[in-house]
């Protein structure tokens, strides 16, 4: 993975699943990779793969659709880890419901923590590098592609920015001499659809 060596980066959401997955490879490749979640025995379990691999970790539990939780995060990969490099906001989920049946105290939990979070990492991050030099991905799954009636939390999808984008047009011009990391020689497997053949598009 090239352009992630001796980098810090910030990885959501890493307790488990695709989080957890991203940052043993970045790891792997070299970078120091701070880790966030609300669910301290997962980070730990994370944290642990990576140092006895023979890399750098440092975990931080907390909420993350707080600006607290947020600050922490990133201050922890600033202090002890050396700066900040690369953002991969990958924490998210939902509580699964057809749209018409669900409640809208779903809805908000939902976007709060699919939206909010994203945001307030992003701006933690932001005055801890030079945004130009800031990398910033939002993760999204198949199913936000390919939604099915029991998952109306991909109607939250369209409204987060391309982060990116955003913090290079608010601040910056983004060097073309950095690579991008969503660009990489790692292939991840395929989720095959959930759709059913009868299921229209």
């Amino acid at each position: 993975m090239p352009g992630v060596r001796n980098r810090v980066a910030v990885v959501t959401g890493a307790a488990n699943g695709l989080g957890r997955e991203i940052a043993l490879v970045l790891a792997r490749e070299g970078a120091r990779v701070a880790l966030g979640d609300m669910e301290a025995a997962g980070l730990e379990r994370t944290e642990h793969a990576i140092t006895a691999a023979g890399g750098v970790a440092v975990a931080v539990a907390g909420d993350l659709t707080e600006e607290d939780g947020a600050a922490r995060l990133i201050g922890a990969a600033v202090e002890r880890l050396g700066g900040l490099d690369i953002l991969i906001n990958n924490v998210g989920g939902s509580r699964n419901s057809k749209i018409w049946e669900m409640p809208v105290e779903d809805w908000d939990f939902t976007l709060r923590l699919n939206l909010r979070s994203t945001f307030l990492c992003t701006r933690a991050a932001v005055p801890a590098h030079d945004a130009p030099a800031l990398r910033t991905h939002r993760v999204h799954v198949l199913g936000a592609r390919e939604g099915t009636p029991w998952t109306a939390y991909y109607q939250g999808a369209p409204p987060i920015p391309r982060p990116r984008q955003a913090c290079t047009a608010s601040c910056a011009t983004w060097p073309s001499s950095w690579p991008n990391t969503a660009s990489t020689s790692t292939r991840w497997p395929r989720v095959p659809s959930t759709r059913s053949a009868r299921e229209p598009r």
